[in-house]
């Protein structure tokens, strides 16, 4: 992941820096260094925050436009 997606879903998670490096099992300075790239990932911290995004993110809905399509 890049400094920027590990920001991008922190945020979209609604995470503070310190909640997120909780969750994960990291310090808050390891978030914060991944988020300015000071320090790289491993693979493993790599799979938990994307099985993390997985399970805390909602799902799409889906709309019907007129017509009867779906979006």
């Amino acid at each position: 992941m890049t400094p920027t997606q590990v920001k991008a879903l922190r945020r979209r998670l609604g995470l503070t820096q310190s909640r997120f490096a909780d969750l994960v099992g990291v310090h808050v300075v390891t978030v914060k260094k991944w988020e300015t790239g000071a320090q790289g990932m491993r693979a493993t911290a790599d799979r938990l925050i994307r099985l993390l995004l997985a399970q805390k993110a909602p799902e799409r809905r889906r709309t019907r436009r007129r017509g009867g399509r779906e979006q």
